[in-house]
């Protein structure tokens, strides 16, 4: 997989993480559910800015995986909620984004320790 490909990946998985936390945290609003809510505006806000960060190239890689990982652990816990709530679908999109998200953190991890290599030698 060339590097504008891998690229291309992980800022569509911002966008559309930022776009999803966005949409779930204003359905949590209404559903009473402000600590999640918060967490889920705070998630966009995060993904927002490694969108914005990944056109750059100098961008630390840490601070990606850092955002990526906060995804995973976010978009579970909000499946987790609509499982416990009793939804019947909404629980496995969000379980979706998740994996996408991982993929997405696997992705930059070997870039990243590619890059190391050709560094060291």
């Amino acid at each position: 997989m060339n590097q504008a490909r891998r690229n291309r990946i992980i800022r569509i998985s911002y966008l559309l993480n930022a776009l999803l936390f966005f949409v779930g945290g204003f359905e949590l609003l209404g559903n009473d559910k402000l600590g999640f809510a918060i967490i889920q505006f705070m998630a966009s806000s995060l993904n927002l800015f490694g969108f914005l960060f990944t056109l750059n190239p100098k961008t630390n890689t840490s601070f990606k995986q850092s955002i990526l990982v906060l995804d995973i652990l976010v978009a579970m816990s909000v499946a987790v909620n609509y499982a416990q709530d009793g939804k019947q679908y909404i629980q496995y999109a969000w379980a979706l984004a998740a994996v996408m998200n991982l993929v997405a953190l696997v992705v930059l991890s070997r870039k990243r320790s590619k890059d190391q290599r050709h560094i060291g030698s």
